[in-house]
């Protein structure tokens, strides 16, 4: 049987008097200890705010210091308004139970039969810990699931499903708190328990009493017409997740069930909704941390922000929210292929359905004398993937959050953007690389003649390219970051389509062309489609995930690409802005 730990807190007094004393009695209330339990009951292995468990306290003379004590679950502990008993060093036994019921610690419990709504109020749980004094510390106690899963995986469906049924289980068990587990009650009838619905026709799941059966799973579908598979004998264990593949082909259902036992995990776990208030008290719209910033080589780079000798990377970074924090609206430069920034707000950026959520502001401006006047919006269009983050357990640190990236339009298609034949017609590299990596070469010494230029630093990528990144007659500093530790800098992400081309034909005038949406330094700052909904991240498999917020963004570089006398193409971020705050409602792309 998996074992699963959580923290069971007796958030109450520890009141210690003693006889004769003349001193009131001591009040100590226990520290806080905050861990991550890691129970697969909910959603991400843990108790959910608001959960409740029921305790019971016995002494060594038998007597009940609690009795199903309600207890609930608040920012990683079990809190209760139980006070410990006075005599410090006397023992007791803990038990605890979860779902909590107003009936009593449950010598019977039965699972529901109508899980699409009592799922969750299903899974017992109990716990017991022997030998407990009186402490100000939090009281562990491990946590044993007692019933079983039954996980049901459609592969194919001929139709739309309304439900799925387990049949021919009992639902009813007895509890051993000694031994922790549970005994089927025989002298119940077998009832139906209807499935919980996952992912409609594709994952459905139940919570069952450990049992040797035969079990029926019967599919009804949407038309009303019902199959039902009969599986062969089985004995199911407590604490076990059972998985049953099905197959609904030609109006045959085909059933299997694998005989190995797993541990119960969040896999296929329903992620309670998440709201976000779009508006907090007090919460300003803009940048009001930075986290990291390393530019990759560049002719921007040591001037925007500007380096001075001697300064750190923290240093940077306090330049750098200088610059763009809290609506300053200076501008930094991140430089060529990878090169990036990582942000944070006071608050979570909410993901409001429907709407764009915020919008990065860069220095983009349009071409007003191409040459091609028939050609697509494009000008000085120099697009920064963008990848978000949401801190589900609020520890403000993005190294230990979760990234996602933002799917641009390139992301969707890159022959859908306007200038696509143009680009490649002038021999760009317009292929979208979602596992690029590049690494710069550090310069043993600036150039000192013009001839050096073209071959000022090197760089090679992990697709067999080569080159070098050129120093021009503008830009005269370093464009090496002189902070950065080492002599090579290496730089991974989705490598986008080449936008730049030149439009004379022979160097003088280059038009870097506009992506449609979805990218900072991509759109003028006052257009719609410089604003981005954090609905259009993507996991790292390229599939749209859903986020209720977001509190950190990372910006970088998304061309490697040389334009001529323009120099590199370089994103630069003026600001980040919170919309929902600012009060501006752009619709979502249709």
């Amino acid at each position: 049987m998996k074992k699963f730990l959580t923290v069971l807190t007796l958030a109450a007094l520890f009141v210690c008097c003693q006889k004769g004393s003349q001193n009131p009695p001591e009040v100590v209330t226990p520290q806080s200890v905050t861990i991550k339990p890691v129970i697969s009951k909910a959603t991400e292995l843990s108790f959910e705010q608001g959960d409740k468990v029921g305790l019971a306290i016995i002494k060594d003379d038998k007597t009940k210091h609690a009795d199903n004590a309600p207890m609930t679950y608040r920012d990683g502990m079990f809190t209760s308004e139980v006070v410990w008993y006075e005599q410090a060093s006397t023992k007791s036994q803990f038990m605890a139970y979860y779902p909590y019921s107003t009936t009593g610690m449950p010598a019977t419990f039965s699972v529901s039969t109508d899980q699409t709504k009592e799922y969750d109020s299903s899974d017992l749980m109990i716990a017991v810990k022997e030998s407990v004094t009186p402490t100000n510390d939090a009281v562990d106690m491990e946590f044993n699931r007692l019933l079983s899963r039954i996980v049901v995986n459609v592969n194919k469906s001929d139709a739309d499903i309304n439900s799925i049924v387990i049949q021919n289980s009992i639902p009813t068990a007895t509890v051993d708190w000694t031994n922790l587990t549970a005994t089927v009650d025989t002298k119940v009838a077998a009832a139906d328990i209807i499935a919980q619905t996952v992912t409609d026709n594709s994952l459905y799941r139940a919570i069952v009493v450990p049992q040797t059966v035969s079990l029926t799973v019967m599919v009804t579908t949407t038309q009303g017409k019902t199959y039902a598979t009969k599986l062969g004998s089985a004995t199911i264990v407590g604490g076990g997740q059972y998985k049953v593949d099905a197959q609904l082909d030609k109006e045959r259902l085909v059933v299997s069930m694998s005989s190995e036992i797993e541990n119960w995990s969040d896999q296929g776990e329903i992620k309670k909704k998440v709201v976000v208030d779009p508006t907090p008290e007090g919460a300003t719209a803009y940048i009001t941390k930075v986290f990291d910033y390393m530019p990759a080589v560049g002719q921007f780079t040591n001037k925007l922000p500007l380096y001075e000798e001697g300064d750190t990377q923290e240093i940077m970074n306090q330049k750098v929210l200088a610059a763009i924090g809290n609506n300053k609206r200076g501008l930094i430069n991140l430089g060529g292929f990878g090169g990036y920034v990582v942000v944070g707000f006071d608050h979570t950026i909410a993901n409001v359905e429907g709407k764009r959520d915020f919008r990065v502001l860069g220095n983009v401006f349009y071409a007003n004398a191409n040459p091609d006047v028939n050609a697509p919006e494009g000008g000085s269009c120099q697009p920064g993937v963008i990848m978000v983050a949401y801190d589900a357990d609020k520890k403000g640190v993005p190294e230990l959050c979760e990234w996602y990236e933002i799917a641009g339009s390139a992301h969707e298609d890159p022959k859908k953007e306007l200038w696509y034949q143009k680009a490649y017609d002038a021999n760009n590299d317009v292929d979208i690389i979602y596992d690029y990596e590049i690494t710069y070469h550090k310069p043993k010494k600036e150039p000192t003649s013009q001839d050096e230029w073209a071959t000022y630093i090197p760089w090679e990528d992990n697709k067999g390219w080569s080159g070098h990144k050129v120093k021009n007659q503008f830009h005269k500093q370093p464009y090496y970051p002189l902070w950065a530790k080492g002599d090579k800098l290496t730089f991974k992400g989705t490598r986008l389509p080449q936008n730049g081309v030149d439009e004379s034909g022979v160097g003088r005038y280059y038009v870097l062309y506009k992506f449609r949406y979805g990218y900072a330094g991509n759109e003028l700052n006052v257009r719609d489609d410089s604003a981005i909904d954090i609905s259009w991240a993507v996991n790292k498999k390229g599939e749209r995930v859903h986020l209720p917020g977001v509190d950190f963004i990372k910006i970088y570089t998304g061309i490697n690409q040389e334009n001529g006398w323009l120099g590199e193409c370089a994103t630069k971020i003026m600001s980040i802005e919170d919309l929902h705050i600012l009060g501006v409602s752009i619709d979502t792309r249709k």
